[in-house]
């Protein structure tokens, strides 16, 4: 006991703990290290995530300052990674955030699919009297931290609802590439849908879109009218300027991969990428969650290093949203 106790409030403490992130840290600190020694590390990870996110930009906020424990500092940092930026108030009920990660969708109420409906099939009645559909068919949120066109990051969310396969392809998870061109300001996004396994990307400077089957479809499963069925979905930004996606199913190991978009495949004009959340409301059979659960330089620990080098090789076809 005296040998243990002394290897926890010894030099060789700071040693150990200099090297652990923050789950790691937090085990050192329940089991009794000493806790200047932790205080210290925790002091360090806190100046080093302040330092990676100097110089860049952030979509309107309104933020508390930063607790002064480092700790706790650190928690505060990681949540405003998570963030997502505000959504318009009057997407609700069918759309709302109800917390800074975590968004509500709804399936349009039957009056609206109506409405809808009536605008679309050519009555005469209906041209030019129905206001725009709210939210819009493809509604996109972003992500509240803005990167630059060189940044490498991470975006992990969490879709849940009674069925996945409820979900279809009204949940996507993406990238905005954001970009001038002859004065004109220009948008490109690369979206994934993981229920269906299908990416799109839509070009800025014709909005023509090609859609790929990146992965075969997730099977559809039986499930109590009283379970949830949870899917996880990363967007990874390569440090080449790569993009790849990847899913699972909650609580089960099987990764599946989309293979890399190369750089090439992108726009030379962007000099911003948002990740982004989008929407097809119409495309939802239930109520559905979306949470965001990692955002980060670098993919979680178990799927990094299960990631494989492949490049994407679906065929691209023309699609229509």
């Amino acid at each position: 006991m005296t040998l243990t106790h002394q290897v926890l409030h010894s030099y060789s403490a700071r040693e150990i703990c200099s090297f652990l992130q923050c789950r790691d840290l937090s085990s050192a600190e329940l089991a009794g290290f000493d806790q200047r020694v932790i205080f210290s590390c925790w002091n360090a990870l806190r100046l080093s995530a302040e330092a990676s996110l100097i110089g860049k930009e952030w979509l309107p906020q309104i933020w508390l300052p930063l607790p002064e424990h480092p700790k706790a500092a650190l928690r505060e940092i990681n949540k405003r990674l998570l963030s997502i930026a505000q959504i318009p108030a009057s997407w609700a009920p069918a759309a709302r955030r109800v917390s800074t990660e975590r968004l509500n969708i709804f399936p349009r109420t039957h009056p609206e699919i109506q409405q809808l409906r009536a605008h679309h099939s050519g009555v005469e009645d209906y041209v030019g009297s129905l206001p725009p559909a709210v939210p819009p068919k493809r509604a996109a949120v972003t992500m509240a931290l803005g990167l630059d066109a060189d940044s490498h990051w991470v975006v992990g969310v969490r879709m849940s609802a009674n069925k996945a396969h409820f979900i279809g392809e009204g949940c996507l998870i993406g990238a905005a590439f954001i970009g001038t061109q002859g004065g004109l300001g220009l948008v490109t996004t690369l979206l994934f849908a993981p229920v269906s396994g299908r990416v799109f990307v839509t070009f800025a400077e014709d909005n023509s879109c090609l859609a790929a089957q990146s992965m075969p479809a997730l099977e559809e499963r039986l499930m109590d009218d009283d379970e949830h069925e949870e899917i996880e979905a990363f967007l990874c930004l390569g440090i080449d300027g790569a993009v790849s996606f990847c899913r699972r199913r909650v609580g089960e190991e099987r990764v599946e991969w989309s293979g890399e978009v190369p750089r090439e495949f992108f726009p030379a004009w962007a000099e911003h990428k948002f990740a982004t959340l989008d929407f097809q409301i119409d495309q939802l059979k239930a109520p559905a969650e979306v949470l965001v659960t990692w955002a980060g330089p670098q993919l979680p620990a178990a799927l990094a290093s299960a990631m494989p080098l492949s490049k994407f090789d679906a065929t691209w076809n023309e699609h229509r949203w």
